[in-house]
């Protein structure tokens, strides 16, 4: 049975590392039109478009963001995504955001203003059809793969700016940064139940900064394996007899943070983790 972390333990444990907030603009935003015409694209426009406009044709909007720049060992706390509605029409005012499950491509097409309808796709754009037009690449559900869960919502009405935050995306910025999942971005719908609710939202190429979608990520990064235990300068069978120690109760032979293996618990599975890095394994 595991052992609780006593109070001694926990007043020697480290925190996870220091928190970092990185701000994000996408690297692709699209919109998908449904209607007549459903290999019309706006790839390379000022807006992209969510809802369902006065004909009763759907619009969702794509949107990826490149996190590289996070560390693969963070540990993502919050992910806020926000998008500014510069143009809309009255009725269902919920938006969903969904983890999109297929690669496609951004494209150069460009409708203008307002774009709304779309223009004819180029080389390269996503539509209702295809994840990259010209290609024989479709989607397997024609208006995007997508997971049907949605990962947040929130109620979007009038003009101004409008976040999407919570635990599912969190998980999803969670997955792609860890590499547990390919990092695909971001689909939103909403309104797809009535008519006369299509909302403009500014895309990455609009011409106005403060419109432009983003992307805030907060994390913290564990600090570095440190099999020293007893900071004596070497890593040998000391450190598994000190950490063993530290485990039991007793953490006078060491100031490091116990939780070698970095689970959330201080138990023999954190002596057996040291055990195998001074026998040659890699850290944890």
């Amino acid at each position: 049975m595991k052992k609780m972390i006593t109070a001694a333990v926990c007043a020697l444990a480290s925190s996870l590392g220091l928190a970092e907030t990185v701000t994000l603009s996408p690297i692709a935003d699209a919109t998908l039109f449904d209607g007549l015409d459903q290999n019309n694209a706006h790839g390379a426009g000022p807006h992209v478009f969510v809802g369902v406009t006065r004909d009763a044709y759907a619009r969702r909007a794509l949107v990826q963001f490149d996190l590289s720049q996070i560390p693969g060992n963070a540990v993502i706390s919050g992910a806020s995504l926000t998008l500014t509605v510069t143009r809309h029409l009255i009725g269902e005012p919920l938006v969903t955001v969904h983890r999109l499950t297929s690669e496609w491509g951004e494209g150069p097409t460009n409708a203008g203003e307002p774009g709304g309808q779309g223009a004819p796709a180029l080389a390269g754009d996503a539509t209702w059809v295809f994840r990259f037009f010209g290609t024989d690449n479709s989607w397997n559900n024609p208006g995007g793969d997508f997971e049907g869960a949605p990962s947040a919502q929130t109620v979007v009405t009038g003009f101004g700016t409008f976040t999407w935050s919570g635990p599912g995306l969190v998980a999803d910025v969670q997955a792609w940064v860890s590499g547990n999942e390919p990092n695909f971005g971001w689909l939103l719908r909403g309104g797809e139940d009535s008519t006369f609710n299509a909302k403009q939202f500014g895309s990455r190429e609009n011409a106005d900064p403060a419109v432009r979608p983003v992307l805030v990520v907060e994390y913290t990064v564990a600090p570095a394996c440190e099999p020293d235990v007893t900071q004596d300068g070497n890593v040998d069978q000391d450190d598994i007899f000190c950490l063993a120690q530290v485990v039991a109760g007793d953490p006078s032979c060491s100031s490091l943070d116990p939780d070698f293996n970095r689970d959330g618990n201080v138990d023999q599975d954190d002596i057996d983790a040291l055990a195998q890095v001074v026998a040659g394994q890699p850290c944890p």
